[in-house]
Formats: C-alpha cells, sequence, structure tokens
C-alpha cells in the first residue's frame, strides 16, 4: 500500500513538474521573443522616419522643380534628386512592409528567422544603393536646394564655395552613416536575431 501511494505521489509530482517546466518554457519564449521584437523597433522608427520625412521632400521640391520647368539648369537637376528620393522611399516602404508581416505571437522562430533575414537583405540592397547614389543626389540637389531654399542661382555662386560645400557635405555624411548603421541598425538586427537563435537552441534541446 505503502509503495501504491509512492508511486502515486511520484506520478503526480512528476506531472506538476512537467507543468511547470512548460510555463517556464512559454514564459522563457514570450520574454525572449518580446525582446527580440523590441530590439527591431529602431530599424523600424528609422524606416518610418524615412519615409515621412523623404515624402515631405518629394512633395516640397517636386513643387520647387515644377515651378522651374522652363530652366533646365534647376528642373534636370531637381529632377534626378526627386528620382533617387523616391527609389529610396520605396526601399523603406518595402522594408516596412516586411516587418509588418512579422507576427511576433503566432508565427513560428524559423518563419521570423526568415523574415529578419529577408529584411537584413533588403536594408543591404538599398543601403548600397544610398551610399552609391548620396554623390550624385548630393550634386543634383544644390541646384535647386539653392534656388527654393535661398533663391541663389547656383550658375552665378561662387564655384570654389560649391564645391567645398559638396565636398564636405559627402565627407560628413559618408563617416556618420557607417557609424549609425553599424552601431545602431546592424547592432539591433543582430541582437534580435541572436534572441531568435538561442531561443530555437533551447527548444530545439
Amino acid at each position: 500500500m505503502e509503495l501504491d501511494e509512492l508511486k502515486k505521489a511520484w506520478i503526480q509530482y512528476d506531472k506538476k513538474l512537467s507543468e511547470n517546466l512548460k510555463i517556464n518554457q512559454e514564459l522563457l519564449k514570450k520574454i525572449t521573443l518580446g525582446k527580440s521584437k523590441h530590439e527591431m523597433k529602431l530599424p523600424k522608427n528609422y524606416e518610418i522616419a524615412s519615409v515621412v520625412i523623404g515624402g515631405l521632400f518629394i512633395l516640397y521640391f517636386g513643387v520647387q522643380t515644377c515651378m522651374n520647368i522652363s530652366e533646365m539648369k534647376f528642373f534636370i537637376p531637381g529632377i534626378i534628386a526627386i528620382l533617387i528620393s523616391i527609389l529610396l522611399v520605396i526601399g523603406s516602404i518595402i522594408k516596412l512592409n516586411i516587418l509588418s508581416k512579422m507576427d511576433y505571437n503566432n508565427s513560428s522562430l524559423v518563419e521570423l528567422q526568415k523574415m529578419i533575414n529577408l529584411f537584413k537583405q533588403r536594408a543591404m540592397l538599398y543601403r548600397k544603393i544610398e551610399y552609391y547614389s548620396f554623390p550624385i543626389f548630393i550634386i543634383t540637389f544644390f541646384p535647386i536646394g539653392l534656388k527654393a531654399i535661398r533663391n541663389i542661382d547656383y550658375t552665378s555662386f561662387n564655384n570654389q564655395r560649391l564645391l567645398v560645400g559638396l565636398i564636405m557635405a559627402i565627407i560628413i555624411y559618408y563617416p556618420f552613416a557607417i557609424w549609425f548603421y553599424k552601431s545602431g541598425y546592424d547592432r539591433k538586427i543582430k541582437s534580435a536575431t541572436d534572441f531568435l537563435s538561442d531561443l530555437n537552441k533551447f527548444v530545439e534541446e
């Protein structure tokens, strides 16, 4: 009789232990997924800001470019700058669309990892476009920018000052962009991926 009671007690204890383990696993999964989701907030907020700022830029300078449609020295650079801006805004919208499909509540770990990897691939692609197109963008931006903001004809502007301004813009942009992407944007994506990878290893074990 005592042996039967002992077996029964052991079965109940084992059941409670299994239930507690399952609860702890679910809690760990919820916390880890929450951390991964939190890490993706910075990239998401950056892309939202890029869409808003880029949209305002396209609207404002689109109007200014159309106002100077009869002067090709303003119209052509303005169109090029706007087209580059549209391309980058489209890139941000594509990345936001990927993030919007990431369902941390219902998707599997494998699906979430695939979505983050896809997001990272698109981010790298459009970052290359951004890096390569920036010199062209800044060169074409200056004519319509000076005209729109200060009503200055760049052809009458001091060429040396204009060249210095272009060079300074490029010198400031690249180190800052590289620093931001490496220390903020990319680090957050890596952290989000690492959280999911660690959780996946724990589940498999």
